[in-house]
């Protein structure tokens, strides 16, 4: 939302007669946007945005792939049977915009799909359910998960999947786990980054593992350099129809979010220069999962914070996604041509989603003609929309940078006899 999410803090009114005797005195310490950042920062939650653990041996379920016929789980996987399965796999594509294609320069792995396997013992069901309970720990979600089985993947030599998002695949999706069985490799790490953090994941040293991670995270399998690295991907989801509970959102995290709010409502000057505020989150949403319930980690303490804070005081708390729009030319081939840039993050309709301009690559704007802002979406808490396609001025971004570091899409138009298009 916006370049991720943002929640709109606006106040409906300046009539504060009922509350004004409870109004902090103190002025601002650095003005209402570093206060209410710095007061919206003191917000933690539990957790992280991907975890790696190893696992002791699982129960050896009785794991048949078709045509292959029993493999263990327990022991390393046989070379003969790693080719076997690789035999009855299919290259694995990735999403291109609204195709899904295959290209090993971009993914070079095999999948097989639930069909193709099975566990005979339902014993693997409350395993899986028990690293489910982990994840949703690891992961500072406070309620239970669910998963679904998505892939078998066998990763060969030379096997990689460069960086790229996970895409909501089952309603209420929020993360991926993926459960790496013995076969010894070395090679394929999965590095993941998110918010300028990094992770790197060895599976290699690990002969049972998990890694899970919330589907916005930026991850990429680096080349397995020998053996067969060998997993099983799950989507995570959660029942967006009941918000979790936080244990992290006591009341001394939301002291001072509070009494800057009541500072703002104050101030006269403040109140008349900011009608609105946006703070952008830390995850990324899409127009079809906008709304409390379906907010991760961090970004959900933080509302909820700002939902408890404002009760005593007439603000307005709203959920929105942000668009930055530039139009301008471009240098391309020696011709001057339209170039276009939409910074937007959206849904994908295809399995994971990887970024690559038809036309060579990025067109960057060498001569900027114009530039907009824009909250493509408002919606309340529930996710009911309040309006759309509205203009808001950068001043009243509690990150003003938040657009800086962001990729976005493109439309680009080349250029067409003697005109610019």
């Amino acid at each position: 939302m916006a370049a991720q999410g943002s929640v709109t803090e606006g106040t409906a009114h300046n009539d504060a007669a009922s509350p004004a005797s409870d109004l902090s005195t103190d002025a601002f310490r650095g003005g209402i946007k570093a206060d209410l950042l710095g007061a919206l920062s003191e917000i933690k939650a539990s957790g992280s945005f991907a975890s790696f653990r190893p696992l002791v041996r699982p129960p050896d379920c009785g794991l048949i792939v078709d045509g292959v016929g029993p493999v263990s789980i327990t022991n390393d996987l046989q070379e003969s049977q790693a080719k076997q399965m690789i035999a009855k796999a299919a290259p694995a594509p990735y999403g291109k915009g609204s195709e899904t294609i295959v290209d090993t320069a971009v993914r070079n792995t095999w999948e097989l799909d639930p069909q193709q396997f099975r566990f005979l013992d339902n014993r693997w069901h409350s395993y899986v359910q028990t690293l489910c309970a982990h994840a949703a720990s690891d992961l500072g979600i406070n309620t239970t998960i669910r998963c679904e089985i998505y892939k078998m993947l066998i990763h060969e030599q030379g096997a990689m999947f460069k960086p790229h998002t996970d895409t909501e695949k089952i309603p209420g999706m929020f993360g991926t786990l993926v459960i790496s069985l013995p076969s010894p490799h070395t090679g394929g790490d999965v590095v993941v980054k998110h918010c300028g953090e990094k992770k790197v994941f060895k599976t290699s040293q690990a002969e049972h593992s998990f890694i899970c991670w919330y589907s916005d995270v930026t991850h990429e399998v680096l080349p397995v350099t020998s053996g067969y690295r060998w997993v099983l991907t799950y989507n995570l989801a959660i029942d967006t129809s009941v918000v979790p509970p936080s244990a992290a959102l006591l009341r001394s995290n939301i002291h001072s979010l509070r009494h800057t709010l009541r500072r703002w409502l104050q101030d006269q000057s403040a109140s008349e220069k900011h009608q609105a505020l946006y703070h952008v989150l830390d995850h990324e949403y899409t127009q079809a999962n906008i709304r409390l319930s379906s907010l991760k980690a961090r970004d959900l303490t933080q509302a909820r914070a700002l939902q408890e804070a404002s009760n005593s005081v007439p603000f307005e708390i709203f959920l929105a996604l942000l668009e930055k729009e530039e139009r301008g030319g471009v240098e391309y081939n020696c011709s001057y041509s339209r170039g276009y840039a939409r910074r937007y993050y959206g849904g994908y309709d295809d399995d994971d989603e990887f970024e690559e301009d038809e036309d060579g690559g990025y067109h960057e704007i060498t001569d900027l003609f114009d530039q907009s802002y824009t909250i493509k979406t408002l919606v309340d808490f529930e996710g009911r929309v309040i309006t759309e396609n509205v203009s808001f001025e950068t001043g009243d971004l509690l990150q003003e940078d938040c657009f800086d570091d962001i990729e976005g899409e493109e439309e680009y138009q080349g250029f067409m006899g003697n005109s610019v298009q």
